[in-house]
């Protein structure tokens, strides 16, 4: 299976951060194009991307070998997107640096797993000013927040049926494995039980 091999032949110097969220990805004014984050999209994902836009807007991370970080980086055998060695590659990293210091600010990860039981969880990544990153997986399924800034984070897991697990996470030069969160063992529930296609009467 062929690595998919990309350029990124126009680099520009706006503020990531400073742009308006879209979903997953950013707005940029200047431009006024959606600015795709390739980190928060699987290989398939960006692929069709490729196929369908001509010469999308995209933010990359660059990892040290070469490969452009995606959701799905850490998948054993999957088709990787690299970054083609050359020009353009100096310049996107150009794009990035001054003379002194870096113009992006680190960004890390949070990741972890949910351990066997009853229904879909909730995860929740807060940090201290607020901003909130929600993420629905099933048990025994591991879940990622990326493009995450250093700070102090607050990571609630729910179930339907089970007290919230909370962990107070700090961020600060690395990135973050939680392991595997165990929620209660049982799910007890007291009340009526119909098939779903009936309803109960008053």
């Amino acid at each position: 299976m062929n690595d998919l091999r990309v350029t990124f032949p126009k680099p520009c110097s706006e503020d990531w951060e400073a742009m308006a969220l879209s979903g997953c990805n950013r707005h940029c004014s200047k431009c006024d194009r959606v600015i795709h984050d390739l980190s928060e999209m699987t290989t398939d994902e960006i692929e069709e991307l490729a196929r369908s836009e001509d010469a999308p807007c995209v933010r990359a991370v660059i990892m040290t070998d070469g490969s452009v970080a995606t959701a799905n980086v850490a998948d054993a055998g999957k088709r990787r997107i690299m970054a083609a060695v050359g020009a353009s590659l100096s310049l996107a990293v150009a794009a990035c640096q001054t003379t002194s210091e870096p113009r992006v600010t680190p960004l890390y990860t949070v990741s972890g797993s949910t351990d066997w039981g009853t229904g879909d969880r909730t995860v929740t990544l807060t940090r201290s000013d607020g901003e909130t990153k929600r993420k629905k997986v099933s048990p025994r399924r591991d879940f990622s927040f990326n493009n995450l800034r250093a700070g102090t984070y607050e990571l609630r897991v729910e179930s339907w049926c089970a007290d919230p697990i909370v962990q107070q996470i700090e961020i600060g030069s690395t990135d973050i494995e939680v392991g595997e969160i165990v929620m209660e063992p049982e799910c007890i529930i007291v009340g009526v039980m119909v098939p779903a296609s009936r309803r109960t009467r008053g």
